[in-house]
């Protein structure tokens, strides 16, 4: 199955940690790989995983995040690049979960091909019970979409940002 969780609300990130944390519990190989995120950009659902010994392998090869693509973005789109390797080594081996997490940003920006993304993702993952791919972030490309089996858009009614409130640990990271 391929899912999607896109969009400009709050909560897609939790929403596929959600589903790495469901399909451990039921005994899915499972694994996240994070396309912008990097090491330095804490996070409550990463400590948690790793506190508790959760069996989910996760890989954090983002250079950071970025709404544009200034000239002269080279580490993003090696960092991107790598990261879908990464993606493409853990099909080989037969993983049953894998969260793209910000993987539509790194689309968006153009530092991977849609095209090849596209392919590999339908002929891994279209039409099997066995192995099944989740792709997070903002902007998820019309083609991801149209080859996708369930898409969940994240829409921002309300936000505390708007008012001027700093993120809050423990809810927003």
């Amino acid at each position: 199955m391929i899912i999607v969780y896109t969009g400009d609300g709050k909560g897609k990130t939790e929403a596929a940690f959600g589903l790495a944390l469901r399909a451990v519990g039921t005994g899915l190989k499972t694994a996240i790989v994070q396309f912008m995120k990097t090491e330095e950009w804490w996070s409550g659902e990463r400590n948690a995983i790793r506190l508790y010994s959760i069996p989910i392998d996760i890989y954090i090869m983002g250079a950071g995040f970025s709404w544009d693509r200034p000239k002269g973005f080279k580490s993003h789109e090696e960092s991107a690049k790598k990261a879908w390797e990464k993606v493409k080594s853990l099909i080989r081996k037969g993983m049953e979960i894998i969260i793209c997490d910000e993987i539509n940003v790194a689309l968006k920006l153009g530092f991977l091909n849609i095209n090849e993304v596209c392919s590999l993702i339908e002929s891994s993952f279209k039409e099997r019970k066995d192995r099944h791919i989740c792709m997070t972030g903002r902007d998820a490309p019309k083609d991801i979409l149209e080859i996708s089996d369930y898409v969940t858009e994240f829409v921002e009614v309300k936000h505390p940002f708007s008012k001027g409130i700093e993120a809050i640990k423990g809810i927003d990271y």
